[in-house]
C-alpha cells in the first residue's frame, strides 16, 4: 500500500517529535522529497530550539510493523 504525501508529512512530524527531549520544541520544518542518494523519497529537516533534525520515511516504522 502507497502512502500518500500527506500521510508521509503527518507520520515524519510525529517521528520528529517522539524524538524531541523534554523541553525542545520544534521552530521551523522543511519536507524534502530526495534522499542522500538523490531518489525521490518524502523526509523533513526539522529545526528545534537545541538542534537540527532530518527524519526520512525508511526510517518511521509503519503500522504494519
Amino acid at each position: 500500500m502507497k502512502t500518500s504525501p500527506r500521510e508521509a508529512s503527518d507520520s515524519l512530524l510525529q517521528h520528529a517529535e517522539s524524538r524531541l527531549a523534554p523541553g525542545e520544541r520544534i521552530v521551523a520544518r522543511l519536507s524534502t522529497d530526495l534522499d542522500w542518494n538523490l531518489h525521490f523519497h518524502a523526509g523533513l529537516v526539522v529545526l528545534t530550539s537545541q538542534r537540527l533534525l532530518h527524519v526520512s520515511l525508511s526510517l518511521v516504522p509503519t503500522r504494519d510493523e
